[in-house]
């Protein structure tokens, strides 16, 4: 192991921000140390000035509002040897900190980051040409069909600015499909899709004075799965409690929503969304659905996906989650490959791992939402109502609930509304593939 880190694992609403954040960098500060804070929106960077408020001129808030350039900013705070400086997930995983600097300061990170990404290149033969110089398959990194990349140098590219940017920063740690990897290379003339998997290198946790994650079910969060691959050791200061509230939670009984059944079967939202209003009377609702959705349902506040410092929802009892947050198939296998290789995923079932990654990818996200509801208020006893489309995500989100039986599971609609899967379309390499086949069983007709 390489280093200790400290989680405070406590439910949401139950004080990791005010009881353990705050007094720990007022602790650190009255002994002259220096404090990296980050945080997953601008929303909470306002909520930490206003809640450190005695420590403001020791502050340092940098965001995209506030700073032209993120980046250069934070690296000249480092540099001025600021006490207390706060940024978001995205300036942390974009700025390359020199060893130096890091061995000044403390790192509290708010709320898990999320270890693992995917950029889905489309190149065309001029772009792969390009890729080809920047990045090899290393030989020494493999593991099963996935292999790390290495960079060359190459400092420019015909992709995306953006995109050029991620796949070359010291942060990250790509990887490839190799089979995908060397038939998109071998390919001339049409434009090809390519999946490079993006891991947070382990250097962006080192040589800090000490770290602390705040994160509710932390053991429930991709992190917690990369910190082991890492070889970080974890203490849980506080451990997650299960919540006693009064919650139903309903889902249609077997139903898996996802990109692809939004498209193919649009009905089952439409019945699903009556249902829903019917079933919550008259109160209002919090809805989140897919950005490009237009279906709602009335009275209905529309919450965004990043749910992190939103307070003004707390009087509200029914919340309705028809989101369709799914990793792709090829991301999906990348992360059971991931999973698989840590040494807490080594013995899991397909179904363990089934289990975990709909709950870190979707389920844990909608948590964090539920519990902006009345749930979130300390004492109160007052029934919270949570429709949930997808029924895998429902019962991975139950378990986040101490109570007996909380997933109550209908036919929300009839089957008439579920048409047959169509047969994915074939993919390049796919047809590649069958090309290849055919022209060896002529060749061999041919040869008789």
């Amino acid at each position: 192991m390489r280093k200790l880190i400290q989680i405070d694992s406590r439910e949401a609403g139950a004080g990791k921000t005010t009881e353990g954040i705050y007094p720990r960098v007022r602790e650190l500060f009255g002994r002259g140390q220096q404090i990296l804070i980050v945080v997953p929106s601008v929303r909470l960077q306002e909520q930490y000035s206003s809640g450190l408020s005695d420590l403001r001129n020791n502050m340092v808030v940098i965001n995209s509002g506030n700073a032209n350039a993120v980046t250069e900013s934070l690296i000249g705070a480092l540099y001025r040897n600021e006490s207390i400086i706060i940024i978001t997930h995205q300036a942390f995983r974009q700025t390359v900190i020199p060893y130096d600097l890091k061995s000044k300061y403390h790192l509290i990170i708010d709320e898990a980051l999320d270890p693992w990404s995917v950029e889905e290149v489309k190149a065309s033969t001029d772009e792969l040409v390009s890729l080809s110089k920047a990045f090899s398959i290393s030989e020494s990194e493999r593991c099963n069909q996935y292999a790390l990349l290495t960079r060359s140098g190459v400092s420019s590219s015909l992709l995306d600015g953006r995109q050029w940017k991620t796949l070359m920063s010291a942060n990250n740690d790509l990887y490839v499909d190799i089979d995908s990897w060397n038939q998109a290379s071998d390919v001339s003339g049409n434009r090809q899709k390519i999946y490079i998997y993006v891991q947070l290198s382990q250097s962006i946790m080192e040589r800090w004075r000490s770290i602390w994650v705040a994160a509710a079910a932390f053991d429930k969060t991709f992190m917690h799965i990369w910190f082991d691959l890492i070889g970080y050791e974890q203490e849980f200061v506080h451990e997650f409690s299960r919540h006693k509230r009064n919650i139903h939670i309903y889902t249609h009984k077997d139903f898996t929503w996802s990109r692809d059944t939004r498209k193919r079967q649009p009905l089952v939202l439409t019945e699903f969304l009556r249902q829903v209003d019917t079933t919550r009377g008259v109160e209002s609702i919090l809805m989140l659905k897919n950005n490009d959705e237009v279906q709602c349902i009335t009275n209905s506040t529309k919450l965004e996906h990043n749910a992190h410092g939103i307070n003004e929802f707390s009087h509200h009892t029914n919340i309705c989650l028809a989101s369709a947050i799914n990793p792709s198939p090829a991301y999906k296998g990348f992360l059971t490959n991931r999973l698989a290789s840590s040494d807490i995923g080594f013995t899991w079932t397909d179904g363990d791992v089934e289990k975990f990654i709909v709950g870190a990818f979707t389920a844990y996200n909608f948590y964090q939402l539920v519990m902006r509801t009345n749930l979130r208020v300390r004492g109160s006893d007052q029934l919270v109502r949570v429709f949930v489309l997808d029924s895998r995500v429902a019962v991975a989100f139950s378990d986040y609930f101490e109570i007996d039986n909380p997933v109550r599971q209908y036919h929300f609609w009839d089957s008439s509304y579920i048409k047959p899967a169509k047969k994915a379309p074939m993919t390049g390499a796919e047809r590649k593939r069958r090309h290849s086949a055919k022209k060896r069983l002529l060749d061999a007709n041919k040869s008789q």
